[in-house]
């Protein structure tokens, strides 16, 4: 319908203009803007001057470096064009950042048309069995990590009730969410 591509449009202007808006905080950061304004850190400027949460902050004004002035050029005018959001970059540069140097050029390239059609969350799947693919080495110590902080924690309280808390990996998480359903 007419409201829907209306609104499709409009989401895909607010995408560039915040495109250009990262574009200017990084040349602002570059130009020492922030400690001229009183601020210790870019995050710092983006938290109190424009009300910006912490994470959400610090988040952005790495993807404005990485987009700007950083190695992500072609993920900055992607961007810039309204293709993908500043949250679709954001996953991009980590990902990115956790390959090897070797490769982060081609993960960056791979990541481009999947953005253009995927969410943010998902395209964060995408790039972890990029990284796989790409970086098997890495991939594998990654792997080790996440499965040395899995355990659970049970225990009865006071009053009888029972105490849940842990972190599973996905098979063993999916077995327990198909025991409890």
């Amino acid at each position: 319908s007419g409201w829907s591509e209306q609104l499709v449009a409009m989401r895909s202007l607010i995408d560039q203009l915040e495109a250009v808006w990262l574009h200017e905080t990084a040349h602002f950061e570059q130009a020492d803007g922030p400690a001229d304004d009183g601020s210790t850190s870019l995050t710092a400027w983006l938290r109190h001057r424009c009300r910006i949460a912490p994470t959400e902050a610090k988040a952005r004004a790495t993807v404005a470096r990485a987009v700007t002035t950083g190695p992500l050029q072609q993920t900055g005018h992607a961007m810039r064009s309204g293709a993908i959001s500043w949250r679709h970059a954001s996953v991009i540069a980590s990902t990115v950042h956790a390959c090897s140097a070797d490769v982060r050029e081609a993960a960056e390239a791979a990541l481009q048309e999947p953005a253009k059609t995927l969410d943010p969350q998902y395209l964060r799947r995408v790039g972890a069995q990029l990284l796989h693919r790409l970086d098997i080495d890495r991939a594998e110590r990654a792997a080790v990590r996440r499965l040395e902080r899995r355990g659970l924690d049970v225990a009865e309280t006071f009053d009888g009730m029972v105490a849940v808390r842990g972190m599973l990996d996905p098979v063993s998480g999916a077995t327990l969410l198909a025991a409890i359903d």
